[in-house]
This record gives C-alpha cells, structure tokens and sequence, in this order.
C-alpha cells in the first residue's frame, strides 16, 4: 500500500512539473517582440527604413527634408509634406525602388497655399496704407 502512495506521490508531482515546464517555455518566446515581428523582420524593417531615408535625403532634386518614413512588415507609410503633387510623387517613387517593399502608404500632405510675402501674406496681397486713425486693409492692387 505504501508503494501505491510514493508513486502516485511521485507520478503527480513529475506531473506538476511537466505542466510548469511547459507553461513557462510558452511564455519565453525570445522570436517575437511586442508587435508580433520575428527580430529578422524588425531588422529587415529597419533596414528599408533607412535606405528609403537616405535616398530621400540624397536626392538632388527635392532632399525631403519633410518626410517621415516608418516601415512594418514590408509596408512602407510615407508621411509629412511636400510642395506639391510631383514631389509626393517623386517620394513614393524613390521609396519603392529599395528592395524589400512589398507596398507603399503615400500620406504625404501638399503644403496648403502659395509662397508667402516676407509680411505674411499670400503673394499678390499688399497691405494699403491705413487711413488716418484706422486699420490696415489688405488690396490686391498690384500698383501698392
């Protein structure tokens, strides 16, 4: 009888242990990092990253100094701003070239209005002088 015991005893507790074992190796999962990329894949991202950014920068047309890229799995998101349609076009062409990019997310935003004057307002827009104890009213003469 006391045979039967120690090896039950014995039987639950390597039973108890298996279950530990198993259960803590299920959490120590190194291949993974928060966002559920394997460390190749977050190497591999990173590396796009900064191959489109420094293409970006070296461009000899436009620079980019406005661009922000950021890259998961292969997908590139283009975001910041650019002067007009064929920067963010040019943008999005640079990026796709570098190998690795599976796809390319333009949200580059098109800077709203004109060039400014050195007084703030839109080029055309001259501020007449005021009258006499007025304010200052914005013509669009071009003779003032």
């Amino acid at each position: 009888m006391r045979n039967i015991k120690n090896i039950i005893s014995i039987g639950g507790i390597g039973a108890a242990i298996g279950v530990a074992a198993l259960t803590g190796c299920s959490n120590l999962d190194m291949h993974k990092t928060h966002d559920e990329r394997s460390e190749g894949r977050v190497a591999d991202d990173k590396k796009i990253t900064k191959n489109i950014e420094g293409k970006l920068k070296e461009d000899a047309t436009y620079k980019f100094e406005s661009v922000d890229v950021n890259t998961y799995g292969g997908i590139v998101q283009l975001s910041g701003f650019v002067n007009d349609q064929e920067q963010k076009r040019r943008a999005e062409d640079l990026a796709r070239r570098v190998d690795g990019v599976t796809q390319i997310v333009n949200a580059l935003v098109i800077k709203p209005g004109g060039a400014l004057s050195p007084t703030g307002q839109p080029t055309g827009q001259h501020l007449s002088s005021p009258p006499p104890g007025g304010t200052t009213t914005p013509s669009t003469s071009p003779n003032q």
